[in-house]
């Protein structure tokens, strides 16, 4: 499949010549979320403040791959290698949270989390409260800041096209019943797919979009079964018999690749005629 050319997600609510400069934009608006949001998740006190934390660095790796003739690819890897660390370090934690928070209040396994949990966000916490990210949060300032505006090597149009492309070659392998790995590779190229959309296209000229974040959410429950059902595997000895929880997580995996299916076929019809 290649990109419809006149589809509002690549050209008529663009304005090209502005595209760098929005790109600009939007990555220091997520530094600024960055920095917004790092003393609340070291504090603990706000629930969502890691998820908001991560969600910006996650969209500024995002942006940084598609920087090319703004930054030098020196800077590039660099600040993509250093933001790829930080979301690395923060992961396990909120993983913690989210499963935490899906269980009972009496269940048992709560506690066993807990104690990992713990642990984990002490590793997130020594992180985002060190001088290594306050001096990368200043260096990536300074970045941002000495970038000039006018540049014009950004183009929203073949951005949004080649994540499109890349999509459609990660769903080839990622068929219903396919590796759980492979099914996380087409939800990170779904989810920039979307971040890019949000970024360069007017909200109200975005189809796409709502089929986009449903496609990722039911990719997200197939990731989440296979990340937990590998850490049960791994903790049996903690948590006791695991098999009535092993065959809740396999009916939660049937639903999730089902509704995958269903999405992902919505989404390439859309996509063909992003206008109905």
């Amino acid at each position: 499949m290649t990109w419809p050319t006149s589809a509002p997600e690549t050209d008529s609510s663009i304005d090209h010549g502005s595209d760098s400069d929005r790109l600009i934009e939007a990555l220091d608006g997520f530094r600024r979320e960055i920095e917004a949001q790092r003393g609340p998740a070291v504090i603990g006190e706000e629930p969502e403040a890691l998820h908001d934390f991560r969600v910006a660095v996650r969209r500024t790796r995002s942006g940084l791959k598609h920087s090319a003739g703004l930054l030098s690819r020196k800077q590039r890897k660099r600040f993509q290698a250093e933001f790829s660390r930080l979301q690395d370090v923060t992961g396990p934690a909120r993983d913690y949270e989210v499963w935490m928070a899906s269980l009972p209040v009496d269940d048992p396994l709560r506690l066993v989390l807990a104690g990992y949990h713990d642990a984990a966000r002490r590793d997130a916490v020594a992180a985002l409260d060190s001088r290594h990210i306050k001096k990368l949060m200043a260096r990536w300032h300074t970045a941002l800041a000495d970038l000039p505006s006018g540049n014009t090597a950004v183009s929203s149009g073949e951005s949004i096209g080649r994540q499109h492309q890349l999509v459609m070659e990660a769903a080839a392998n990622a068929g219903v019943e396919a590796d759980a790995t492979d099914l996380h590779r087409l939800r990170k190229r779904v989810k920039e797919l979307r971040y890019l959309i949000e970024l360069f296209v007017e909200a109200g000229n975005r189809p796409l979009r709502k089929p986009l974040k449903k496609l990722q959410d039911a990719l997200g429950d197939v990731q989440d079964v296979a990340v937990q059902r590998a850490w049960l595997g791994e903790h049996a000895e903690e948590v006791g018999p695991v098999d009535v929880r092993l065959k809740e997580l396999d009916e939660r995996d049937a639903v999730a690749r089902a509704a995958y299916g269903e999405l992902f076929s919505q989404f390439v019809a859309l996509a063909c005629d992003p206008g109905q």
